[in-house]
Formats: C-alpha cells, structure tokens, sequence
C-alpha cells in the first residue's frame, strides 16, 4: 500500500519536518550505534585479513572468511547508516518513536473523535485497516503528534491535518501504544 503525501483538499501529511518545526524535536545522533556500527566493520576487516596472514590454509576456510568479512562490512555500513540517529522531544529528553496502527473503515468516526478531543479513548487496533493512524510520540507521554489517513483507490491520504496532543492525552496514546 502506497501513501499519499498530499491529499486533493491540501491537507499536508505528518512527517518528520512537521514533527522538527512543531513538536520542539531535534535530531541527535545516536554515538553507541556508530561505535557498534564501526565495531562490526573492523571486526570484518580482521576476517578478511586473516587468510592474507596466512594463519588459514585450507581454501574452503579462506573462502568462507572472505565471504563473512564482506558481509559484514556491508551490515556494518547499513546499521551506520540507518540507526545512527533518534529524534528526541527536547522538553524532556525523551526520545520519540513513530507508529502506524490501523482501525476498520467503521471506527473512522472513533479515530478522529479521539483527535478532534471528542472521545477520550481509541477503539482496538488491527494488523490491516481502511484507516491508519500514523503517530509521532515521547515516550515518557509527554508530547504525542498524530494524524488519521483513509485508504482510498489503493493510496492513504489523510483525513485531518497533523494534530500535537496535550500532555494528557499523549500520555492515554503513549500507553495505549505500549498495550
């Protein structure tokens, strides 16, 4: 399923820019994923030293090292490339983790009930829905940004713009994400 970043009304879809400008959230580097990221690089390199030293004779060995070493240089590289960064909320400290959960198309009203400060509580969440709830929340519950998109001729566009929870409810939608 593809996801629209804009939808026919205007209404912009939640990302991290928004998150970044609205939600007093920084990016910061995470420096033990580097460290282990670096780690498994140079640990593949001594694999594919080793042969080259001469301390393994039989080929089949030589081969295998080389193919582990390789391997791993590319794994080391992906996880720097990937995890080396969190967002944090910068009030707290506390870092941010981003969500989807989907609803069936008939808690549509439920969904962006609870955004619109209407209901107080979300109904069961699923694996696969007409509706997805795309969310940006502190961990502690302090701060919650979400938003609520339909599926609609195989894309998700969203039904409201972006909206920042109080504290109150973020800490409800912090919770309910742990349950």
């Amino acid at each position: 399923m593809k996801e629209n970043t804009q939808a026919g009304t205007g209404v912009s879809a939640l990302n991290g820019a928004f998150m970044l400008s609205k939600g007093k959230c920084a990016v910061h580097l995470h420096f033990a994923h580097i460290l282990l990221g670096i780690a498994i690089i140079v640990i593949s390199i001594l694999l594919i030293l080793i042969p080259q030293e001469g301390i393994v004779t039989n080929k089949n060995f030589t081969s295998a090292f080389y193919m582990f070493g390789i391997i791993g240089m590319c794994y080391g590289l992906y996880y720097i490339i990937t995890k080396n960064s969190r967002m944090i909320y910068e009030p707290t400290g506390s870092p941010v983790v981003y969500r989807q959960l989907y609803y069936d198309l008939d808690a549509e009203n439920a969904v962006t009930g609870f955004i619109n400060g209407k209901s107080a509580t979300l109904p069961q969440s699923c694996t696969q829905g007409g509706i997805m709830l795309r969310t940006y929340i502190a961990q502690d519950g302090s701060m919650a940004c979400l938003q609520a998109c339909k599926y609609h001729e195989f894309v998700f566009e969203p039904l409201l713009a972006p909206a920042m929870l109080d504290e109150g409810k973020a800490k409800v939608m912090a919770e309910y994400i742990k349950a």
